[in-house]
């Protein structure tokens, strides 16, 4: 059964590269284009350096604060979601991770200077 899906996949590839062989080259496919345009070198960029704040966040506010941050402020400016909105969902998201992993999984993560004060830990 395997060898006879390998080999349908084999034939309709065979197939397609036929066909694509006789159709004419899109003009639009320019070969000096870049393998990654700017715009998406840009958010790709923005995906990083958010990364980034979040790990340093996470080492000095610690894991539910910076989570809190990163969740919000990413539906904020990928989500379309107003600010409070997002940092609303961030909440949740930290309350929902403090319950699955400190109550009831009872692993605890990551805590800063602030969960002490607020009666985590």
């Amino acid at each position: 059964m395997l060898i006879g899906a390998s080999l349908w996949n084999l034939g309709s590839a065979l197939v397609a590269h036929r066909k694509a062989q006789r159709t004419a080259p899109d003009p639009l496919d320019d070969p000096e284009e870049p393998f990654l345009p700017r715009q998406n070198l840009i958010r790709i960029a923005t995906f990083l350096g958010a990364m980034t704040a979040f790990v340093i966040g996470m080492l000095t506010v610690g894991f539910y604060v910076a989570a809190t941050f990163y969740i919000g402020l990413t539906a904020w400016r990928q989500g379309g979601f107003r600010l409070w909105k997002g940092l609303a969902i961030g909440a949740g998201f930290a309350v929902s991770l403090y319950l699955i992993f400190e109550t009831i999984f009872q692993i605890p993560l990551l805590k800063g200077p602030l969960e002490p004060l607020l009666g985590i830990y």
